[in-house]
């Protein structure tokens, strides 16, 4: 969504997309052509003028690093909305040329930040680049419900099992509704793991690794315990759930 937006502001612009390799995975995320790069292949960038990177940490630096003798400006996102590592986070952007930020409270937090460890102010208020403008706010549902997993705050089996306890009672509480389970696919452990087993289970539960634009539209309710993608349905008019306010 963010490669789509910037296309939509910056009409007159060649773009170029580059998608990173990872554990020999690559996911792109959107139908455009585009080039694989790795940490050994970052000079393949070289002829483009600006670079807007959806990395941080390290990544991001190897990245500030191979460019910083020429005159290729390398932008840094922050695409998040809920995050435990946001200090971190903005720390590791301080190096890029700019820093395109989601809020006016991002804003001012990141500024605290440069002005604390003396560095110079990079920080842009560009808004939610996450956000997909395109979609109407108001769409014909079909009463779904999409459940967005979390990964951060599922650490230990006593929460896993208070989670799908949750889940499970308000799936079974509505046993007409369609029940979407959407897979973080990045990152894995076993507590998800266990969480979607005892879900699947349940008749009218479908766990999905990718979500259609179909399935966005078209679902009413947005469920999760923690996720930004909560953010996004409330901008599209759905109506959103957190599990509880004591995983925040």
């Amino acid at each position: 969504m963010t490669a789509l937006r910037v296309m939509r502001q910056y009409t007159d612009a060649d773009f170029c997309f580059f998608g990173l390799m990872a554990g020999g995975y690559i996911k792109p995320n959107i139908n455009t052509p585009y080039q694989v790069v790795t940490r050994d292949t970052l000079s393949m960038m070289v002829d483009c003028n600006y670079l807007i990177c959806c990395l941080g940490g390290y990544l991001l630096n190897q990245l500030i690093k191979r460019y910083e003798q020429s005159a290729i400006k390398v932008i840094a996102l922050f695409p998040g909305v809920v995050s435990h590592y946001q200090l971190d986070a903005f720390i590791t952007r301080f190096n890029a040329d700019q820093v395109w930020l989601n809020c006016p409270a991002d804003k001012v937090f990141y500024t605290q930040l440069c002005c604390a460890f003396g560095v110079r102010d990079n920080g842009v208020l560009y808004g939610a680049s996450w956000a997909d403008e395109s979609l109407p706010s108001r769409q014909m549902v079909d009463g779904s419900v999409i459940f967005f997993e979390q990964t951060q705050l599922i650490i230990d089996g006593v929460t896993a099992d208070k989670v799908v306890t949750q889940l499970i009672g308000i799936i079974q509480s509505k046993p007409s509704r369609r029940f979407i389970y959407k897979t973080r696919n990045n990152i894995h452990n076993e507590h998800l793991q266990y969480i979607r087993k005892q879900v699947q289970a349940l008749p009218n539960v479908v766990i999905a690794h990718e979500l259609s634009q179909q399935d966005i539209a078209k679902a009413s309710e947005y469920l999760s315990i923690s996720s930004s993608a909560i953010i996004e349905g409330l901008l599209q008019g759905k109506q959103c759930y957190l599990l509880s306010d004591e995983y925040l």
